[in-house]
């Protein structure tokens, strides 16, 4: 079953898989958030700006075939034999632009461009998107056509756009889309947890061909790890290393207001890995000083994943050590 790194526009950008694929490991195949045509200097960065371990797709975003035909090129020309089109974000900005998810309310539109864009990209391409528009029901029709295309490959997100990210992933939907398109898809949706994925595959079997991991890296960085080896990591060494990458993240950001702001942001996510409570990360937050703001996140991180040395001093019971916790990760 492959693996795949999402695209998360503004978080898993160049800088940050840099830093990620340095510490953590797992997976298959990284996709980059979706470049624009206008932004040739972001693509350089996206190329030049990672020492990767795994391959790297670029995605594009766009409603014009021959936009996206001519940006294929230039992804050709820079090394590139693949990219995803981005058919699934949910973005107010981007829907306002009737691109992303929103190509899936203008099905016939749609399919002229995704037959046309066949016709004249440079590389072969992948399609990621969502089950609908404004419902759940709306791509299945759709992919009565798609399945006649050369797409390489289905990444389907379990929700429609009007969900953003937000509601149950509709996994029923999704297996009904999977026999409708004809050959396995890649599943994405709320992979955050060893169990969560063990569940998915389970259910889904041979409907899929791999999964993709978005927020889930930030819930717990070592997932696709833990899901290669079938059990979780020691706490003692998911502290150390999470910790070392931390600490390497940021002193980076932390040198430029503007990169400093963005830690904090990515702490709005990586709270659920340390389980800060909100009103704590609200406090944390509010700190001006960079190596502060890393030392008390730091000691959460100590704190979720205690050593065995602690546990067996008498701060954590016995019940405590053998009961998972809300990642679905042992305390051993």
């Amino acid at each position: 079953m492959k693996l795949l790194f999402a695209p998360l526009k503004g978080l898993t950008d160049a800088h940050f898989r840099s830093f990620y694929f340095k510490h953590f490991g797992g997976f298959d195949l990284a996709v980059a958030p979706f470049l624009l045509s206008s932004e040739d200097e972001a693509l350089k960065a996206q190329r030049e700006g990672t020492s990767l371990n795994v391959p790297l797709v670029p995605q594009l975003l766009g409603n014009s075939a021959e936009g996206l035909a001519s940006f294929s090129r230039l992804l050709k020309d820079h090394g590139f034999s693949r990219f995803n089109l981005n058919l699934g974000c949910p973005a107010p900005v981007v829907i306002k632009k009737s691109k992303g998810a929103a190509l899936l309310a203008e099905p016939d539109y749609l399919l002229s461009l995704l037959e046309d864009l066949c016709e004249r990209s440079a590389l072969p391409f992948s399609v990621k998107t969502r089950l609908g528009y404004n419902n759940i029901d709306e791509l299945r029709p759709q992919l009565k056509k798609w399945r006649t295309l050369p797409i390489e490959e289905l990444i389907l997100h379990g929700r429609s756009a009007r969900q953003v990210y937000k509601g149950e992933v509709h996994r029923e939907e999704m297996i009904r889309c999977a026999q409708e398109w004809g050959k396995p898809i890649i599943y994405n949706g709320d992979v955050t947890t060893l169990k969560g994925y063990e569940e998915i595959v389970e259910e889904m079997g041979k409907l899929i061909s791999g999964v993709m991991i978005g927020r889930g890296i930030f819930y717990n960085p070592f997932i696709a790890e833990e899901i290669r080896k079938g059990s979780s990591l020691p706490n003692e060494e998911k502290r150390e290393r999470f910790i070392e990458f931390h600490r390497d993240i940021a002193g980076e950001m932390g040198t430029r207001p503007k990169s400093f702001a963005r830690l904090k942001g990515l702490w709005s996510y990586f709270t659920h890995f340390a389980r800060i409570p909100a009103e704590e990360l609200a406090k944390l937050k509010r700190l001006d000083d960079p190596a502060l703001f890393s030392k008390e996140t730091e000691k959460w991180v100590i704190k979720t994943y205690p050593s065995r040395r602690t546990i067996s001093s008498g701060r954590a019971t016995s019940s405590r050590r053998s009961a998972p916790n809300s990642l679905g990760i042992s305390r051993e």
